[in-house]
């Protein structure tokens, strides 16, 4: 016999027997690999005060201020293509150009004595975040994303409390009164899972003297 032949002969036998075993043998069951699964982050909190200082170093809480928290990524989740934060900062900048070019371009401010000028240009500014504020909640209204921020209101010495925040990145909005200021605040913070993160809004972005 040819040894091809007689290779291919001891190889099916060998298969023959291997087959035999694999039927005779005991079943075994195999429980199926389970996926892992992380555990869910625990939440965090923000927490601190709201405040001015004058020229004369002295601390001007801004009382009953408002405050809003705006997400800009969770944690371990993709990041959303049109984020809270985003949103309210591009409304801002849109806003800030928009009541930069009215006051430049008209000629009656423009004359205006600089302090009034300086004034003027202040106070549009100052509207200018209330304007995005505006349009970003109702932004957020009409896309069923009121759940992505949280607002707070400070107390009489402008502390305020933020609880149960997921773990994130979040754009920090404040509006109110500090001393003959109305004022507006911003940062961005990162808040991480079971801790709490105390923050200090103390250089108002936009001071203007309170008309009233």
């Amino acid at each position: 016999m040819p040894s091809k032949m007689r290779s291919a002969g001891i190889f099916m036998v060998l298969m023959v027997v291997a087959l035999g075993f694999a039927r005779n043998a005991p079943k075994q069951n195999i429980a199926p690999a389970k996926l892992a699964t992380s555990k869910p982050l625990k939440a965090g909190a923000l927490n601190g005060r709201v405040f001015g200082i004058t020229n004369d170093g002295d601390l001007k809480p801004a009382r009953l201020a408002l405050l809003f928290l705006f997400l800009q990524f969770e944690a371990e989740k993709k990041a959303p293509e049109q984020s809270p934060a985003l949103t309210y900062l591009s409304n801002y900048l849109r806003e800030f150009e928009a009541g930069n070019h009215e006051i430049e371009s008209d000629s009656t401010l423009r004359s205006a004595p600089p302090e009034e000028y300086k004034r003027l240009l202040c106070k549009r500014q100052l509207l200018s975040a209330h304007m995005a504020l505006s349009d970003t909640l109702d932004f957020l209204k009409q896309h069923d994303q009121m759940a992505l921020m949280r607002e707070a209101d400070a107390d009489e010495e402008g502390n305020f409390q933020f609880a149960n925040v997921a773990p994130g990145q979040y754009e920090v909005v404040a509006l109110g009164r500090a001393g003959l200021n109305d004022a507006y605040w911003d940062d961005n913070v990162t808040i991480n899972q079971d801790e709490t993160l105390t923050l200090k809004l103390s250089s108002p972005t936009t001071a203007c003297v309170a008309s009233e």
